[in-house]
């Protein structure tokens, strides 16, 4: 009896492929028919080419609208909180409305890959059209104001070599921020610096100019 225990689980495990050898036909047959029904669907959906090149176009503008964005954002005094929910909230208050819209000519029906897009396109925009609009639309009038100078030090250097691009610590009505400037701009030896500000347009300070001073 005992030497029939090998044949046993060999037989067993035999039985097993066997059964499931149907269901790897049936799961390779089910991707192979949403694979030739996605590509039947993108020949016959009207306009599918124009519509999903203006989505590519709108996340990949969007990322580019956010690296500007974050540039001005080092010169704007506002609270982090504020931006980031802006994004946050536009990227999710666009996920419902456009879950059909990806489905067809994003050809996915992956919830977190269509947060993930709205987040970039949508909420990016929003955000970054926040802060533009604050900075470039600002008031002409200007004051100076000299802020001591808390700390210093330099951001790390870049994957692709760029400098580490030097900064300084302030505190501007009772929070601290930070100000980076271009790489190679000496910040070390300073005690203070004299700011020009001028009011954002959706009232948000900008810095304008900065001069840097050793009392």
């Amino acid at each position: 009896m005992l030497r029939n225990l090998p044949e046993r689980k060999a037989r067993k495990r035999y039985a097993t492929a066997y059964i499931d050898t149907p269901n790897m036909t049936q799961k390779i047959k089910k991707n192979a028919r949403q694979f030739f029904t996605q590509r039947k669907l993108k020949q016959t959906i009207p306009h599918f080419k124009l519509i999903n090149g203006l989505l590519t176009s709108l996340f990949i503008g969007s990322l580019l609208l956010i690296t500007w964005e974050i540039n001005i954002y080092q010169k704007t005094f506002i609270i982090f909180k504020t931006p980031f929910l802006i994004w946050i909230l536009t990227g999710f208050a666009f996920t419902p409305f456009m879950k059909r819209t990806l489905t067809i000519y994003f050809t996915t029906s992956f919830l977190p890959l269509q947060i993930i897009y709205n987040l970039v396109t949508w909420g990016g925009i929003s955000v970054s059209a926040f802060i533009l609009f604050n900075y470039y639309l600002a008031e002409k009038e200007t004051i100076v104001t000299n802020k001591k100078i808390l700390s210093t030090g330099h951001l790390a250097r870049g994957s692709k070599g760029h400098c580490e691009q030097p900064y300084i610590i302030i505190n501007y009505n009772g929070q601290e921020k930070q100000l980076i400037y271009y790489c190679g701009t000496q910040v070390e030896n300073y005690k203070s610096v004299d700011l020009t500000i001028a009011k954002g347009f959706l009232g948000y300070d900008i810095v304008v100019q900065s001069n840097f001073r050793m009392n």
